[in-house]
């Protein structure tokens, strides 16, 4: 049984698309990553609690298993 699930990191979608998607790359640079964490997700974060994206990069589910 699913009890809570919402996705996050709605700005992600955009890099990760051009990145691996299109330009087809197999590295993640930790300096664009640490840029984006710091400028970003800050703001993002603030944003989706206020407002839960319909859809993001990333899901969190919480699920019950059912007793039988």
């Amino acid at each position: 049984e699913i009890l809570f699930a919402r996705y996050f990191d709605f700005p992600g979608i955009f890099p990760w698309l051009v990145k691996y998607r299109l330009l087809r790359s197999l590295e993640m640079e930790s300096g664009l990553v640490r840029l984006y964490d710091r400028l970003i997700v800050p703001i993002a974060q603030t944003v989706e609690r206020l407002i839960p994206p319909p859809i993001g990069k990333s899901l969190i589910l919480v699920g019950q298993k059912k007793h039988s």
